[in-house]
């Protein structure tokens, strides 16, 4: 089993993998098949790959999200300050995630888009 396969086994089974630093948090991994559990030690780098891709687009997202609220000058400005060191530490953690992001490249985006082609989401 490849990693987009693997990843699309688990969109189906409700088995949820969380990026926690450098390691994978399966969410219950009594679900795990054995094929499964092969496949998350064998593609460990790619899956580790997708899932810092994935939380770079959510943190993305949010940073989007806030620094329209941020700059939207019908709102109070002290209430608009009071946010700036949380729009700050998302920065910070797109950062740290860019390096990944960057290097990603080609092989992530074949690999999302063979996730998205046979049913799962990237």
């Amino acid at each position: 089993m490849n990693a987009p396969d693997f990843l699309c086994d688990l969109a189906t089974s409700n088995v949820r993998l969380e990026l926690i630093g450098d390691m994978i948090k399966v969410s219950d991994s009594s679900k795990l098949t054995e094929e499964q559990r092969l496949a998350l030690t064998e593609h460990r780098g790619e899956i580790l790959l997708h899932l810092r891709v994935q939380e770079h687009s959510r943190l993305a997202a949010a940073a989007r999200k806030l620094g329209d609220w941020l700059d939207d000058l019908a709102i109070d400005y002290t209430e608009r300050k009071a946010r700036v060191p949380e729009y700050q530490a998302l920065l910070d953690q797109i950062a740290e995630l860019q390096v990944y992001v960057d290097t990603a490249g080609v092989a992530d985006s074949a690999a999302s888009a063979a996730i998205t082609a046979s049913g799962g989401s990237p």
